[in-house]
């Protein structure tokens, strides 16, 4: 379960990032942000997907049945997965790609107020 809960996760968040550098590249985080503002939602695919596929193959792996605790905790692990390996990439891109994402006019009027603090502005 864990080994698959890695793989499956680990393709979720290697998908997201993906998605988000062809959205950098493509500009959809700098110049056409109102294009980005909406494209970013097709990545919420990725997570889904790979925990749709962990459990069918978890599922093929027992002989074709399930319980629920077991596919719920199958999706869980994976989902935990992909939020670590997420969270580590969104850290990568805000801190080292395009750090200035958040102070720009593309994060949807977002101001940084110091030390962790965000205040939105409308």
């Amino acid at each position: 379960m864990i080994k698959r809960a890695l793989l499956y996760g680990f393709a979720a968040a290697a998908g997201v990032f993906l998605w988000t550098m062809a959205e950098f590249a493509l500009g959809f985080h700098t110049t056409r942000a109102e294009v980005g503002r909406y494209s970013g939602f097709l990545a919420l695919v990725f997570p889904v997907a790979a925990i749709v596929l962990a459990v069918r193959a978890a599922r093929r792996a027992g002989g074709g049945g399930m319980r629920f605790g077991e596919a719920f905790g199958q999706g869980m692990t994976v989902a935990a997965v992909f939020s670590l390996l997420g969270a580590v990439s969104v850290w990568l891109y805000f801190a080292a790609i395009n750090p200035d994402f958040l102070r720009s006019e593309a994060a949807g009027g977002v101001t940084l107020l110091g030390q962790g603090v965000v205040r939105l502005v409308s």
